[in-house]
């Protein structure tokens, strides 16, 4: 459920703001923050 949350927020983020390249950095942070949360729940 929390991947699915940051997913859809870094979405929303990322069409929101007006310039390309700070897009491009919050879905990089976007998918970093999702692999990291399945390596805790495939740890858990």
């Amino acid at each position: 459920m929390s991947i699915l949350a940051t997913s859809i927020g870094t979405l929303q983020l990322a069409r929101v703001v007006d310039n390309a390249e700070l897009s491009d950095r919050i879905l990089t942070a976007g998918a970093n923050a999702a692999r990291a949360l399945a390596a805790l729940s495939a740890a858990a």
